[in-house]
């Protein structure tokens, strides 16, 4: 999740090789999903980090999420109803259900359409891909991609040394559209964990790439803003576009 200008960011590069994919446009209808969120992307850039909801509460708003610690302890990642906590070690632990979170994103993940995707795709690739299989989009997504990337860069990993391995794992995360850009990250936002679930982090970068990627249709959402003395103080009118391309979408 989110780190401010001064983290320290380290990364996981791996090698492998390339392949070729021609997804075809989504057909299947639309579900009636909820994706659920706590607080808002402004309330964290604004310094909003205390953790007030349990994650043992959040758990109960889905089995596939992202999200961050209090005090920004870490990646968030949520699959098959456990939730991960990557830190700056690199290491991905299973925290208590005591511990807080300042923003998280949720969902009872039930796939709409499966795909295979075996691409010399970069990240960016990737993206590009999905759009243009994509119904809308002004609906919301979420993503589950499992499977081994030739070359990933996360947050909280330590970089590798030659020579590089490929690495087996999975992705999940969402795509929200540009016009929530005031409560949430806009676009793809992707997490990491690693098949033996020991590493992981936030998805920066990754490129050569074979997959099976499930993806859910989401039609609404719900937000739950904490409440606590710093939240009703925060000032959420300033523009912090800027600030979430610097932290959020950072490549180097």
């Amino acid at each position: 999740m989110l780190r401010t200008l001064k983290s320290f960011f380290v990364l996981l590069i791996l090698s492998f090789a390339f392949w070729a994919c021609q997804p075809t446009a989504l057909q299947e209808p639309l579900q009636s999903d909820q994706v659920y969120q706590y607080s808002t992307i402004q309330a964290l850039l604004e310094g909003h980090y205390d953790g007030h909801l349990t994650l043992g509460e959040l758990k109960k708003q889905g089995d596939l999420g992202i999200g961050t610690f209090d005090a920004l302890d870490g990646e968030m990642v949520v699959l098959n109803d456990t939730v991960y906590q990557v830190k700056t070690d690199g290491l991905a632990y299973l925290p208590s259900d005591s511990l807080t979170t300042p923003y998280a994103t949720m969902i009872d993940f039930v796939a709409d359409t499966t795909l295979s995707l075996e691409g010399a795709v970069n990240y960016m690739d990737f993206q590009k891909l999905v759009d243009g299989i994509l119904p809308s989009k002004n609906f919301f997504y979420a993503f589950k991609l499992e499977g081994v990337f030739s070359e990933l860069k996360v947050r909280s990993v330590p970089r590798q040394t030659k020579p590089y391995l490929s690495i087996a794992g999975t992705m999940v995360g969402f795509y929200f559209p540009t016009y929530t850009s005031e409560i949430s990250v806009p676009g793809y936002h992707l997490h990491f964990i690693s098949n033996d679930r020991q590493r992981g982090g936030h998805v920066l970068f990754f490129e050569g790439m074979t997959a099976e990627m499930e993806l859910d249709i989401i039609s609404s959402m719900s937000l739950q803003l904490p409440d606590s003395e710093d939240f009703k103080n925060l000032d959420l009118t300033k523009d912090r576009e800027g600030d979430l391309e610097k932290v959020e979408k950072l490549r180097n």
